[in-house]
């Protein structure tokens, strides 16, 4: 399990990585996006506290769908009916969190 720090930390990383306006990016750091890979494929219950935690974030449009469409797709690939309660639960504390679900479920 990772600290509450950690989770702030790569919240925090994902969104400040992914909220440039890709249209003007020429080169997009993904440092947290594989930290977040590899805490979706070896601790996905931390996974889903960082999905929580980003929802409750100031998120652009294209940072909110490239959270959905990117590692949380992944996670629900992976993890769907396992963790099916915990995502429903964030799904009803977080309006965001239901948006980028949707999204996720839209594209499988």
């Amino acid at each position: 399990m990772i600290s509450s720090a950690d989770v702030d930390r790569l919240s925090e990383g994902w969104v400040r990585e992914f909220s440039v306006d890709p249209y003007v990016l020429k080169h997009r750091e993904m440092k947290y996006w594989h930290e977040l890979d590899q805490i979706i494929f070896s601790e996905p219950a931390d996974a889903l506290r960082v999905f929580e935690r980003v929802s409750k974030m100031e998120l652009s449009n294209w940072t909110l769908e490239g959270m959905a469409v990117g590692p949380l797709r992944t996670f629900l690939m992976l993890y769907d009916k396992t963790f099916e309660q915990d995502t429903s639960g964030i799904c009803k504390r977080s309006p965001v969190f239901a948006e980028m679900y949707a999204m996720a479920v839209d594209g499988l």
